[in-house]
Formats: C-alpha cells, structure tokens, sequence
C-alpha cells in the first residue's frame, strides 16, 4: 500500500455480463452504493455542461473572498466519462436497483485553501436532471476523516470545513435534483478506537446538519492482513466472539449521541460501508462461509439498533465481494443476503431472551414477508451444535451450515 490507497490496477466491471445482471437482480429491490476511496480521486468528464446560473452564483457565493487556486489534478486522477455514467444509470434501473452515488470531496476537488470547489460535481448534477438519470441518493466523499492516511496529513479536512462544504453540497443537490437525498459524512469509525479525526460532533451541530437526509457512516470490525494499520486484525475465530460482534452497537450508539438535540436529531441513520475485514477482506476467511454467521448477525444486530439502511462492501470485488470478481459466482454470504431480503421485512421485535448457559447463541427477532416472523438463531460454537427450545410456535425452519469445511465458499 501507498498511503491507505493500495496501487493494485483491477480490470473495468463488464456491466453487460449477463451473471453480474441476474446476481444483482436476484437482491433487487435494493440500492447500489457507487464509491470508496477512488470517489474522492476523480474527475467527471462533463465539460461541456452548462448549469444553471442560479447554481453557479451558490459555488461562486461559496468561494469567499479568497481567490480561487486549484490544486493541479495529480497524474493517478481518474475520469468519469458521459458514457459509463449512463451506462450505469441504465444497469441499476434494468435491474431493480437505486443508486446512491459518492461526489468526490477529496484534494481534486478543493483549492489552496482546502475548500471545495463544486463546478465539477455541479456539471454532473446538472447533466443528471437533465436527462432524467435517476440518482436516489448523493454522498459527499467517502470518509472524509481519513484524508490524512489516505492522502496524507495536508490533505487532512477539518469538521469545521466538511460542514461548510456540506451546506454547499446539499444545497446543490437539493436544487439541481430535486427528489435525491444528502448523505454524509460516510465517516470511517475503527473498532476500540471509534471516529479519527472526528467530523460527526461538530457536523451535526452546525447549520448544515438541518439539510442531511441521512446521516451515515463506515463501520469494519477488523482489518485483513493487507492493511499496513490494524487494532484489530482479521482471524478465523475473531468474529465468532459476542464481545466482538456487540462492538457495533457501541458504535450505533455513539452516532446517536452525536445526533441527540441537534439540527440532524430526526435524520436516519445509514451504514453506507461494511464488510467482513477493512482492506478487501481476508483472502480465505472473508471469503468464505465464515464470514456469514458475522454478516446475519450483523444484519439483526444493526435492524433492532433501529439503523434503517445497510450497505454491503462490496457486490463484487476482493475478498468481502459478494460475487467472485473474475466469474461472478455467488459467495456464501450472497445466498446469506439473499434469504434477508427475501424473507424478512422492516418490522423488528426486541431481542429474544436466550435461557440457560449457551453465551454462543445470538438471537434476533424480525418481522417477515406476508405477516410471517423469523426468529434468527446464530451458533457462534465452532464445535458443538446447540440445542434450542423455542417458546413459542414454529411452522418452519432454515438451516444454513457449510458445506463442508467452515472454509467453503
């Protein structure tokens, strides 16, 4: 790695492959997050569009006093064509899919000064309701609190500033394409160690807070062993801990103390990034089957904490991917996803009470599809089956195990 940012060159996705199509139909209704790190390193090759003038005094009114300095594009900027945003537009919308799209807030989008310089991002909004593409939901950047390790310590972005440029953005979204959402801040919070360099606190009190439509933020419960930084790294067994898989309700927790009696009290909260291990995943662990007793639980943990939107790192790609990324085969935790969204609705019960000695039984109680509900039982016991008696009726029952060895995909 270089910085936080791996140097690793993948191939373009073929969003015509036919597999990758039915796969991501198959999770349909959902919405397809679009960003990461490399969001916030592109430029958008829509030079020819003309906003509205309305819009340009806003970015021009935004700019203060000061000059305006760019900071000349480094050589690795990337360039978002015309042509591939409209090729992704029609990819989600052919398959059931909304987009949330992450608007780069990053060293090629800000001036001397650090401020961000929104003409390019308006161009794309601009094209956008334009022709009618249909964007559920814009983030500004991608864990913006991280610059400093990712693209080093003057490129850091203080709370302060995010929030006056969030104001700028939401603004702008809120004009150009009326109808889409204002995500933010898409914060990284670490395991033990919480929100470095912390942007939420001050966010949330700040005028701004009033136009966030959600409040999100990235949360791994471990590092894989590509990472040159870890507090926690990836293992087999980390995550069969309850311990460990509590961690995230700590963190739940904290944002919504950060929210209590502010301008963004009432916006809900997203999980716009999780995945099994930070860095790609653990190559053998991530992906495999041990990574889907972690994910379920996860999905029960983050429903009955009230978290309203959970974004899954990534469909395809790496290790945590969802689907292989060279022949976009499903992994265990596609199926694991699957079976949610096919089964469980938006109602969420308060936890069950787990009787007796088991401490490596999670339970969680959900409301179902067509009036059903799940009680979804997860053996975090490597070793020894768990003998359950439920007090109440059950006409039904799934059972997901490896197949095989817990390494199996």
């Amino acid at each position: 790695m270089r910085q936080g940012l791996a140097p690793d060159r993948v191939a373009p996705l073929n969003l015509r492959h036919p597999d990758l199509a039915k796969w991501a139909a198959f999770l349909a209704p959902a919405i397809l997050r679009v960003g990461g790190t490399e969001a916030d390193r592109i430029r958008y090759g829509f030079t020819k569009e003309v906003p509205q003038t309305e819009a340009w005094e806003l970015v021009k009114s935004s700019h203060g006093s000061r000059d305006i300095v760019p900071v000349p594009p480094p050589l690795h900027t990337f360039v978002f064509k015309k042509k591939l945003w409209k090729r992704l537009c029609r990819f989600a919308a052919r398959n059931g899919l909304k987009l949330l799209f992450t608007l780069g807030a990053g060293p090629e989008s800000r001036d001397a000064w650090g401020r961000w310089l929104p003409d390019d991002a308006l161009r794309l909004l601009s094209y956008s309701g334009r022709k009618n593409l249909q964007v559920f939901a814009w983030e500004f950047g991608n864990e913006v609190n991280a610059f400093p390790f990712l693209f080093g310590l003057k490129h850091g972005v203080s709370a302060q500033r995010y929030a006056k440029d969030f104001a700028v953005f939401a603004e702008l979204v809120h004009r150009i394409v009326p109808g889409s959402l204002a995500v933010g801040p898409s914060s990284a919070i670490w395991p033990l160690i919480g929100e470095p360099h912390p942007i939420l606190p001050r966010l949330c009190k700040s005028p701004a807070a009033s136009q966030i439509d959600a409040l999100s933020f990235h949360y791994y419960p471990q590092q894989s062993s590509r990472g040159p930084f870890a507090v926690r790294r990836a293992r087999e067994n980390t995550l069969f801990s309850a311990r460990v898989l509590n961690g995230a309700q700590r963190w739940v927790n904290y944002v919504r103390r950060q929210q209590a009696g502010t301008p963004a009290a009432k916006a809900p909260l997203w999980i716009t990034e999780t995945g099994h291990a930070l860095y790609g995943g653990e190559p053998g662990v991530s992906d495999t089957w041990l990574s889907t007793p972690w994910w379920l639980d996860q999905l029960g943990l983050l429903a009955t904490a009230g978290v309203e939107r959970v974004f899954r790192q990534a469909l395809v790609g790496s290790d945590y991917g969802l689907l292989d990324e060279k022949t976009y085969a499903p992994r265990s935790d596609f199926y694991a996803s699957f079976l949610w969204k096919k089964l469980v609705g938006t109602t969420v019960f308060p936890a069950p009470q787990v009787l007796g000695k088991d401490r490596k039984l999670r339970a969680w109680h959900l409301g179902g599809q067509e009036g059903r509900t799940w009680v979804l039982l997860i053996n975090l016991n490597l070793k020894q089956a768990a003998q359950v008696e439920l007090s109440v009726p059950c006409d039904r029952f799934l059972l997901l195990e490896p197949d095989g060895k817990l390494q199996s995909a």
